[in-house]
């Protein structure tokens, strides 16, 4: 061998030491028997091992991460969370036959609602063609140069402030109709959950064909 080839051996041994010393990790556990290890593999996640430097000393301490711990009153408010819904399932299949009778009762609980929605619509009209005719009244005084009586702006106010009264109640009793329809919807569909459930849940009898679910 040349002295040239030799150096160029040498270096590369060098290069090759110096790339695996900066990219080897070295560990220290000790095993459940107490007995201390060393090595580059890296050990049972349950060693919890230290990591060494080229030097032994240790440069970092691998822990396992300690399981959460369970929250009482978490675990209290989902418990009463499924209790509430196993009430809340037992009550509508105890009440209802079919989804028919869920539209029934919907259908009732609306009767009032809408009764006071369409008193109030007419309330509505009554104030708004109140206030068209005061307003025509105002302009024929205009027009005629004379003096707006008191009492006439007086009753307009009232007229326009009857309105958005009004308009806000109507409002109000719309989104109270959108609340029981969603409400008794959402009924409908758990029921139509859990009868689908419950015939899933049944045992084949040989010959027999299931009824359809109920509606």
């Amino acid at each position: 061998m040349t002295p040239a080839f030799l150096t160029s051996l040498l270096v590369a041994l060098l290069v090759s030491q110096a790339a695996w010393s900066t990219t080897t990790t070295t560990y220290r556990w000790v095993d459940e028997k107490g007995r201390v290890h060393y090595g580059d593999a890296r050990p049972p996640e349950r060693a919890e091992p230290d990591v060494l430097d080229k030097q032994g000393r240790t440069v970092k301490q691998l822990r396992r991460q300690q399981a959460a711990k369970p929250d009482p009153k978490a675990a209290a408010s989902r418990q009463a969370e499924e209790e509430q819904r196993q009430r809340y399932d037992r009550a509508l299949l105890s009440t209802y036959v079919n989804e028919a009778e869920i539209d029934l009762a919907r259908d009732r609980a609306l009767i009032l609602e809408q009764a006071n929605l369409d008193g109030l619509q007419k309330r509505l009209d009554g104030a708004t063609a109140r206030l068209g005719r005061l307003n025509a009244e105002i302009e024929d005084y205009r027009k005629g140069g004379r003096r707006v009586p008191g009492p006439v702006t007086q009753m307009k106010k009232e007229a326009q402030e009857d309105i958005v009264r009004l308009s806000e109640l109507i409002l109000r009793s719309n989104k109270v109709v959108e609340t029981i329809t969603g409400r008794y919807e959402a009924d409908k569909q758990r029921f139509r959950e859990l009868k689908s459930a419950e015939a899933q849940a049944r045992p084949a009898v040989p010959g027999v064909t299931p009824p359809p679910a109920a509606r």
